[in-house]
C-alpha cells in the first residue's frame, strides 16, 4: 500500500461583560434574532453605544471586528445578530459565541462574550495494514498568531517510505475577502497500485515533491472564484511490477481555475448547508519527457438537520482527467471509496462517486460528542483502457468530536462491498474547507 495518498486527508487538517441593567443574552443564531427583537420591543430600536469584545485571550480582536456589520451610532436594528453570530461560529476556534444586550444612557451596548478553542494540537498516527506500518505525527495549529490562520507541519515514516508535509492556510488575507492556501510534501517510498481482486497490478518505488497553492476571493460571502497552482515532480526509482502504462518520471507545472460556492454553517459535530465546487486543470511539462495533461474536478456536499439530534450528508466527487502513472488519482480509504474492493489502494483516470450519511450522537460530554455514522455509497472508475469498474456498499463508523479542541473529528469507519463481499476499514481524521 503507498504512503503518499494518505497526504490528502492529512493536508486537510490544515482551523475566540461587564454586568448591566437589563441583561439580555443568547448563545445561538436563533436565540441572538430573538434577544435582539425583545430588547426593541422593550426599549425601542435605540442606537448602539458601543460593541464589545469579551474572552478573547489568544484571538486579536481582529478576527472578530472584521465580521460585525454594524457600528457605534447606528440604531441596533441595523445590526444583522444572526448573520454575525453564524459568521463568527464559521470560524470554529470558539467553543461558544454568546451575544448580550446591555442597556446603556446612550443607547445599548452589544457585548460579545467568547470561549475560545484550544487551536494548537498533535495528531499522532498509527497505521496498520497487512504488510505496511504506518507511524507519524503532525502538529497543527487553527489560530496561528491568534489570527485564525491554520498552519501544520509534520511527518511520516513507515516500512514501505517516508514523507514530510507542511501546510498553510489564511481564510481572511489581511482580514479580507480574499484567501489562499498553500501546502508542499516531499518524501520517497513504495506506491503500490492495486487490482479489484486485491492483486497487486503495479508497483514501483518513486521520489516525490508536489507544492501547490490557491487563492480565490469570496463574494457575498457565498461566492469564491479560485485561481490554483502546482509544481509537481516525481523521479521513477526501482520498479517492481510493470503497468499496462509505464511508471515515468515526470516534472510538470500546474494551472487552474476554479468556483466555489458555500453556505455551510457550522453546527458543533455537521455543517448544514451546500458546497459546490468545480475546477479545471492544466498541467505544463518543464522537461521533454513529461507529458502534458488536462483534468476536471468537480464536488457536490448538502447537509441537513436529521431526526435523533443527527445530521443527514449527501455527497458526490468526479475526476475526469489522463494523468501519467507517477500523478495519478488513487482510490481507497477516504469519503466515497471506503467500500472500493482489493484491499489497498486502486489508480484511476476517471472516476465517479456519490455518498449519502445518517450522523446521530450517542455521548455527549463536556469533553466532546461520540457519534455513530451509517453511510450508502456508490461509483465506478476507469484506468486507460481498461473495462469501467463499479462498486459500492453500506457501511458503519464511529466519531469523536472534541469540544473544547479544533480538530473537528477522529474515528474508524468500516465499509461492506456488495459485490466482492469485502468488508475495509478505514481511518477518518476529519476537516472543514476554508470555502
Amino acid at each position: 500500500m503507498a504512503v503518499f495518498p494518505y497526504l490528502a486527508a492529512i493536508l486537510a487538517l490544515v482551523g475566540v461583560l461587564a454586568a448591566a441593567q437589563n441583561l439580555a443574552r443568547a448563545g445561538t443564531a436563533s436565540e441572538a434574532k430573538q434577544t435582539e427583537t425583545d430588547f426593541i420591543r422593550a426599549h425601542g430600536d435605540v442606537p448602539i453605544a458601543g460593541i464589545r469584545f469579551v474572552g478573547l485571550e489568544r484571538t486579536r480582536p481582529a478576527v472578530v471586528s472584521q465580521w460585525i456589520d454594524c457600528a457605534a451610532g447606528e440604531p441596533l436594528s441595523r445590526c444583522d445578530l444572526v448573520a454575525i453570530h453564524e459568521r463568527l461560529n464559521r470560524l470554529a476556534i470558539f467553543s461558544a459565541i454568546d451575544v448580550s444586550l446591555a442597556e446603556q444612557p446612550a443607547g445599548v451596548d452589544v457585548v460579545l462574550r467568547f470561549e475560545e478553542k484550544w487551536t494548537l494540537y498533535p495528531v499522532p498516527m498509527i497505521w496498520y495494514f497487512p504488510g505496511t506500518e504506518v507511524v507519524g505525527l503532525i502538529l497543527a495549529e487553527a489560530n496561528l498568531f491568534g489570527a485564525n490562520k491554520g498552519l501544520a507541519v509534520g511527518g511520516i515514516y513507515s516500512n514501505r517510505g517516508w514523507y514530510t508535509i507542511a501546510a498553510y492556510n489564511d481564510p481572511n488575507i489581511a482580514f479580507t475577502s480574499l484567501w489562499g492556501d498553500v501546502h508542499a510534501f516531499m518524501g520517497s517510498g513504495l506506491v503500490e497500485d492495486d487490482a479489484p481482486d486485491g492483486s497487486i497490478e503495479q508497483s514501483f518505488d518513486m521520489a516525490r515533491l508536489d507544492v501547490e497553492y490557491s487563492i480565490g476571493l469570496t463574494l457575498w460571502d457565498r461566492l469564491s472564484p479560485t485561481w490554483t497552482g502546482a509544481f509537481r515532480w516525481a523521479d521513477v526509482e526501482t520498479v517492481h511490477v510493470p503497468g499496462a502504462e509505464p511508471a515515468t518520471s515526470a516534472t510538470v507545472a500546474v494551472q487552474g481555475v476554479q468556483l466555489i460556492y458555500s453556505d455551510r454553517r457550522y453546527r458543533g459535530f455537521y455543517d448544514e448547508g451546500m458546497r459546490l465546487s468545480a475546477e479545471v486543470q492544466h498541467a505544463f511539462p518543464l522537461d521533454h519527457a513529461s507529458p502534458s495533461y488536462d483534468d476536471a474536478i468537480l464536488d457536490a456536499k448538502v447537509g441537513f438537520a436529521a431526526p435523533l439530534g443527527g445530521s443527514l450528508e449527501a455527497a458526490a466527487h468526479a475526476f475526469f482527467g489522463a494523468m501519467p502513472v507517477v500523478f495519478e488519482e488513487r482510490l481507497g480509504g477516504l469519503d466515497g471509496s471506503r467500500t472500493l474492493p482489493g484491499g489497498g489502494l486502486i489508480a484511476a483516470d476517471r472516476y465517479a462517486s456519490l455518498t449519502l450519511a445518517y450522523q446521530v450522537p450517542l455521548v455527549s460530554a463536556p469533553v466532546g460528542t461520540l457519534t455513530g455514522v451509517v453511510f450508502g455509497e456508490a461509483g465506478r472508475y476507469v484506468r486507460n483502457s481498461a473495462p469501467t469498474e463499479s462498486y459500492g456498499g453500506p457501511g458503519a463508523g464511529l466519531r469523536f468530536y472534541l469540544e473544547r479542541v479544533s480538530i473537528p473529528a477522529v474515528g474508524l469507519d468500516v465499509g461492506y462491498e456488495v459485490e466482492s463481499h469485502q468488508l475495509g476499514f478505514s481511518v477518518v481524521v476529519g476537516y472543514r474547507p476554508t470555502r
